[in-house]
């Protein structure tokens, strides 16, 4: 892409933590895709109003750490202030989203890495200047 302003320009996507599946060409992206995107490099709060897959409606204050592409389906991975934890929102299921001009600190127990380790799929440390060796 050679508009260096679009936020899919290779030196933007450096700086946003990105996980997406190996699969077919992926859709049109989600409507605040690029508003998440923005929040997460910028540690900046967002509110959503989010519809959950039981219909639920929920407003939310979440630290944005990271996106996870499942093909059609994009997920936002944050910490939730209401609930205290770790939440996976699909963007496609959030009615409206807010960037607060709140900013929010890396906080031990509260960030991507903490919540990738949880879930036991942390990438393990490897010594410096080695590859980690495959799994079988």
């Amino acid at each position: 892409i050679a508009d260096n302003r679009s936020p899919y320009h290779p030196r933007r996507l450096r700086y946003t933590p990105i996980l997406a599946a190996r699969g077919r060409a992926l859709p049109a992206p989600p409507k605040y895709l690029r508003l998440l995107r923005r929040a997460i490099a910028e540690h900046r709060k967002v509110e959503i109003d989010y519809l959950s897959l039981g219909d639920a409606r929920s407003q939310r204050v979440v630290r944005p750490l990271g996106l996870v592409n499942f093909g059609p389906v994009w997920l936002l991975t944050s910490w939730c202030e209401l609930r205290g934890d770790f939440r996976d929102f699909r963007v496609d299921r959030v009615g409206q989203a807010t960037l607060l001009k709140l900013r929010f600190q890396d906080e031990a127990g509260k960030m991507l890495s903490d919540c990738l380790a949880r879930r036991s799929c942390a990438p393990e440390p490897t010594p410096r200047g080695k590859a980690a060796a495959p799994e079988h």
